[in-house]
């Protein structure tokens, strides 16, 4: 505090009064205080969350509000809790650890929601709160640095600048950045915390009150989904931001991303959280593909610790610390918005149905009006249906599949008004992606190349792709057939289109109407010829508008289909067979030796998940044989981790179960033969802290992180299938037998058909 005496006596009493009263009546921000905590009458608080001093000292949020970031709002940020005095992170905060009021004891610290002696790797002590100066935006790089309104704290340093324009950061919250939209935002209509009462924000200014449909909820000037919409989700006002999703009225964490301590990140590239949650990386080490290491795999750029590709991440879009948001994803090095959207200041939006931008950005709809084909209308006609103001159709629409505010995400299209992946793909994690050419998912879902065999090729690691596929971003694919590299690589075919001979085409019996393949003998938007629309009521049948349908067919969308065996229309309309179910006599069943759990169908013998019943999941690394969980050969089943789960691993090799489950290896020795030793005994290599035999490891054949294809093992240092069976897409199948490699890798049968000898039948 500075003091300027007016006397030389008020001067020399001041220090003897300061010490006969103590401190009370007195603020002194940041005196006797750790970091990021402030003096308050004498008593330490953080006044980004205290709502008796919020923002500043005396400075009470009123009743029912909670004070985040400085400033007092009605509901806490995501990862945050009211606990009474202010939204904290019951992960980190030392006074309630895990739950509200639960307080760590003296020199006791927060970490992970436990109250512990020490922070976890490579959390670091401010304050009693164990905290990530990588991402914490008020401890950014070290303990009470705090970044700037409008700014992001990435790999440790304060990233991002001023709010654009329209934008502001009314919850003083760095880590979600200028969430909130000030052109119609009621509660900051204009500026952070001027509230339109009784009315609605529209360009920044309060207007009259205005109703929405059933279903949807008022926010500012729009009718939304709290459902669904990732900036009013849940309750208005609550931003997701650019890493989560509002699934069921809770942000999520995103497409390819994990949820460790609260914040999404991608375990793929995070230096903090490397292969999974609390996996940190020593030192400098870089994480790579799920892994530490000194340098990136081929194709990827080091942004700080993280091994990222500039063409597709989100987060480091072309260049690093560049990220996408508003909608937009990152293609080519470049934020742009999906397929049939457009870009409108921030956001991406279809100007075939949004009334607010109906046609081009900017125009609007008068009020009551709806927006289809991108023109003005009073009502939706020709099968649509009224979405929010806009007529969509429910059968293919991306962002109302099925109904209204459904959205398709990660690579999904929307077919028969449900969300698929395109044939050939499968969904990994939440996306789409082709398990026989992605690095990140070869073969399988959680299967990633790593240096030295960074290349996927046929669902196997390799160190070159093999002619005549050709390398695009380290996937192997064939430039004459596949879909997203038509041609070139990075040239997509769209809207079910299919690659043949270089060239996007639509699909055999299908021709491309405005960029959209459809089969002109059922399409009653296009009947017989593109732009020829059926009037309503009426169906195309063999390319003719038609009033009804033929013997044993029923008018479904606008098509004639039999309800006994159609998979888009099972028994009656809409009803759609999914997860290897087909229809059968007008009923969703799965196939002959397949049992159906949670509406997918599943081999009880052999599936690890459902191992014998649909409750049974067989712990992590065990495998299902003939329906009973059995951990492999020479590993033992052992118990623990954050979430206190069992697991099978190798009590020879395990550094942190060696000999026997829970005894850890300190950090410079390794496990060898059972016993934590400073090297490995003679004839085993040091892998990762293992001491491996790499004639006959299975994750470790031949060289360290070699893992053998499942159900190959590891003979003489080399991967091999056993005698009868066969590597077929990364798996080893008995091609006498197996459905999907019948008598030869990829020779499937049709649906309906088991293999027999090698024979479909």
């Amino acid at each position: 505090m500075r003091f300027t005496p007016r006397t030389l006596l008020p001067a020399l009493l001041f220090p003897l009064l300061l010490a006969g009263c103590g401190r009370e009546g007195l603020d002194a921000p940041g005196a006797d205080c750790d970091a990021g905590g402030t003096s308050c009458a004498g008593v330490c608080v953080d006044t980004a969350t205290d709502k008796a001093n919020c923002g500043m000292c005396g400075n009470a949020c009123p009743m029912g509000q909670s004070c985040a970031g400085g400033k007092c709002s009605g509901a806490c940020a995501v990862g945050l809790t009211d606990c009474g005095a202010g939204c904290v992170s019951v992960q980190s905060d030392p006074k309630n650890c895990g739950a509200c009021k639960n307080a760590c004891a003296a020199f006791k610290v927060c970490s992970a929601g436990k109250c512990g002696d020490q922070c976890a790797a490579p959390l670091l002590n401010c304050a009693g709160a164990c905290v990530d100066v990588r991402s914490d935006g008020r401890h950014c790089g070290g303990c009470g640095v705090v970044c700037a309104p409008g700014q992001q704290c990435l790999g440790g340093m304060c990233r991002g600048g001023l709010c654009p324009q329209g934008f502001g950061d009314c919850n003083g919250n760095p880590n979600d950045g200028c969430e909130t939209d000030l052109r119609s935002n009621a509660r900051n209509c204009g500026a952070c915390g001027a509230e339109c009462v009784g009315g609605t924000c529209t360009n920044g200014q309060c207007g009259p009150q205005m109703t929405c449909t059933v279903g949807l909820t008022r926010c500012g000037v729009q009718c939304v989904d709290l459902a669904t919409n990732p900036e009013n989700c849940g309750v208005c006002g609550a931003v997701c931001g650019v890493t989560r999703e509002c699934v069921g009225g809770q942000c999520l964490c995103g497409k390819g991303l994990s949820s460790c301590n609260g914040a999404c990140v991608d375990i793929l590239s995070n230096p903090g959280h490397c292969g999974g949650c609390g996996i940190a990386c020593a030192g400098n080490q870089l994480c790579s593909l799920g892994k530490c290491t000194v340098q990136c795999a081929p194709g990827l750029t080091a942004c700080k610790l993280a091994c990222v590709n500039l063409q597709s991440d989100s987060l480091h879009c072309g260049a690093c610390g560049t990220a996408c948001g508003g909608g937009t994803g990152c293609v080519n090095g470049k934020c742009a918005c999906p397929g049939g959207q457009i870009a409108c200041g921030l956001s991406c939006i279809n100007p075939l149905s949004d009334p607010k931008n109906c046609g081009a950005c900017g125009i609007a709809c008068p009020n009551g009006q709806v927006c289809s084909a991108g023109k003005c209308f009073l009502q939706c006609g020709g099968g649509q249906v009224n979405c929010n103001n806009a007529c969509v159709s429910l059968a293919d629409d991306p962002k109302n599949c099925g109904q209204c505010g459904v959205n398709c995400t990660g690579g999904t299209v929307c077919k028969g008004g449900l969300c698929n992946c395109l044939v050939g793909q499968t969904r990994c994690f939440g996306v789409c992606t082709d398990l026989t050419s992605d690095p990140l998912h070869c073969g399988d879902c959680n299967k990633a190349c790593a240096a030295p065999t960074n290349v996927c090729s046929k669902s196997a690691c390799t160190l070159v792709c093999v002619a005549p596929l050709t390398n695009c971003s380290n996937a192997c694919v064939d430039l004459k057939t596949n879909s997203k590299n038509c041609g070139v690589c990075g040239v997509s075919c769209a809207n079910g289109g299919t690659c043949t001979a270089g060239v996007c085409v639509c699909p055999i019996g299908q021709v491309a109407c405005n960029g959209v393949c459809s089969d002109l003998k059922i399409d009653s938007k296009n009947c017989g010829m593109c732009g020829v629309a059926c009037q309503q009521g009426h169906a195309c049948v063999g390319g003719v508008c038609q009033g009804g349908c033929g013997l044993g067919l029923t008018q479904c969308n606008m098509a004639c289909v039999n309800l006994l065996t159609d998979n888009f229309n099972c028994g009656q309309c809409n009803v759609f067979c999914n997860n290897g179910r087909t229809c059968q006599n007008g009923a969703c069943a799965c196939p002959q030796g397949l049992s159906q759990c949670f509406n997918f169908c599943v081999n009880l013998t052999n599936n690890p998940q459902f191992c014998g019943g649909c409750m049974t999941r067989c712990p992590n690394g065990a495998q299902c044989i003939n329906s009973q969980c059995m951990c492999p050969v020479g590993q033992s089943l052992c118990q623990g981790g954050m979430f206190n789960q069992q697991f099978c691993t190798n009590l020879k090799t395990s550094p942190t179960n060696c000999g026997m489950c829970g005894n850890f290896c300190q950090f410079n020795e390794v496990c060898s033969n059972g016993a934590c030793k400073m090297t490995c005994d003679q004839g085993l290599a040091n892998c990762a802290r293992r001491c491996v035999d790499l004639n006959s490891d299975q994750q470790n054949c031949g060289f360290c992180n070699s893992d053998c294809s499942a159900g190959s093992t590891c003979q003489k240092g080399m991967c091999a299938c056993p005698l009868g069976t066969k590597l077929c897409a990364g798996f080893c199948v008995d091609n006498l037998t197996n459905a999907s490699h019948c008598g030869g890798c990829n020779m499937a049968c049709p649906q309906g058909k088991t293999c027999q000898k090698g024979v479909c039948a």
